[in-house]
């Protein structure tokens, strides 16, 4: 996906901006007003470190990251960075990930779903749409998985299964069935937050204990439960 409007990224001392804008068959990424010309066409995929200090794309079926094109898989996708810049990966050949230049194994299942822990220090993937790789492990397999989510600091990790289980630190809790899949760890990664039920109509908990139940009012483009946040000091959501 491409991003619709110019992308903010607080500094020490204020700001810095990023846009990704087409002007006939040229693409530019505008970073502070400076302006890197990054394709003569069609691109996809595009992605920067939350601090835009990297970027990358996908152009004719290969991963372009800084303005070099990758050199591992006959096709790539998906390029992911961690918070800092420090990290990136991406999918090749459908089949395996690429970890800042290091391959991992090949799966004869469809690999997708990269993330990046923010820290930058762990990676995870799901392969054949039911089975969970954390740090080059598998994890065990169920019918179905989703929304992989390491906390802040990279010590915590989660993901639904089956639609019914919330998995936390390999620990299995059953929350019934639930469609919201989100999952939010507080700064420090001490607390984790999920929502059970429905997507606009659910039950929010925060460290297992019920904390809310009522519409969320969400909006559209934010169905993911984008919205739900703690506060910087961890103590409210």
């Amino acid at each position: 996906a491409l991003p619709r409007n110019p992308i903010m990224a607080a500094t020490g001392d204020g700001f810095k901006w990023g846009a990704l804008v087409k002007n006939g068959n040229e693409v530019s990424w505008i970073l502070n007003g400076d302006t890197t010309s990054i394709s003569d066409g069609e691109i996809s995929d595009f992605a920067v470190s939350t601090d835009l200090s990297r970027y990358a794309h996908v152009s004719n079926d290969v991963v372009v990251v800084d303005g070099k094109q990758v050199d591992q898989g006959s096709t790539s996708c998906c390029p992911t960075f961690s918070n800092d810049g420090s990290s990136f990966g991406y999918i090749a050949d459908d089949s395996f990930v690429v970890i800042n230049g290091t391959a991992s194994k090949s799966h004869l299942d469809t690999v997708d779903n990269l993330v990046i822990s923010p820290d930058g220090t762990r990676s995870a993937y799901i392969v054949g749409g039911n089975t969970v790789v954390v740090d080059g492990e598998e994890k065990p397999k169920y019918d179905s998985v989703s929304t992989l989510t390491f906390s802040p600091d990279g010590s915590r990790f989660a993901y639904i299964a089956n639609d019914a289980l919330l998995v936390v630190d390999g620990e299995e809790q059953d929350i019934g069935e639930t469609t919201a899949e989100q999952i939010v760890f507080s700064p420090d990664s001490s607390r984790l937050a999920h929502v059970r039920d429905e997507m606009r109509l659910g039950r929010l908990f925060v460290d297992e204990k019920e904390y809310a139940a009522h519409r969320f009012g969400c909006a559209p483009s934010l169905l993911s439960w984008d919205c739900i946040t703690f506060t910087s000091d961890s103590e409210s959501i």
